[in-house]
């Protein structure tokens, strides 16, 4: 999710005139979500920063926010 939002701000920051708008937002939208997520890990749980494995986030979410 982090990987898509960073993506996202590339994005909206070379997106021409007549879309920069929308792409801003839904960058900030993705940024949102990314922080969302991160907080649902408990504290016990957090790697802050370094990926060992998917177990924080679920098999799928792993996969699609790391591996893809």
């Amino acid at each position: 999710m982090e990987t898509r939002a960073s993506k996202a701000e590339a994005a909206a920051a070379d997106a021409p005139p007549a879309t920069k708008a929308g792409a801003e937002a839904a960058a900030q939208l993705l940024a949102t979500a990314a922080e969302a997520m991160r907080a649902t890990v408990p504290e016990v749980h957090r790697a802050y920063g370094i990926t060992g494995c998917g177990t924080a986030v679920g098999d799928d979410a792993y996969v699609q926010d790391f591996l893809l």
